[in-house]
């Protein structure tokens, strides 16, 4: 399969200006990732390798910004939309770090759906699942 006919996004993010990425982790792409950016790729595998182990990682506020970043990446493989670099993407993160947190530990171990995760329990807020 082609990388432009996957679907771009597993999540949205809504930035502090306004605009709103894409976010995805999906195989395909994090291939890519580790051929084209390989820096980005280890700061994401340096995450998800020590998930269990957070007592030893050091600094879990910048460990979720790594994810983003590296999902943000992975939505602009294959697209047309040009990733931003690093420091830009900083500055243009929401203040929210409970939700920022929040995201990056749903893109690197989603779970599964139950009735009780329902729209009425899911509070409004920058993030949203993508279509």
């Amino acid at each position: 399969m082609e990388l432009s006919k996957l679907r771009p996004a597993a999540r949205t993010l809504e930035l502090a200006d306004g605009q709103t990425i894409g976010l995805t982790l999906n195989f395909q792409r994090l291939y890519q990732l580790r051929q084209s950016d390989k820096a980005v790729y280890d700061r994401l595998f340096r995450v998800i390798s020590r998930d269990g182990r957070r007592g030893e990682s050091g600094d879990v506020l910048f460990d979720s910004v790594d994810v983003l970043y590296a999902a943000h990446c992975c939505h602009c493989l294959g697209t047309e939309t040009e990733r931003m670099d690093y420091e830009e993407f900083l500055s243009l993160l929401p203040e929210d770090i409970v939700e920022i947190s929040t995201l990056a530990g749903e893109l690197i171990s989603p779970k599964k759906r139950t009735a009780s995760a329902g729209p009425a329990a899911a509070g409004a807020g920058a993030v949203q699942s993508g279509a």
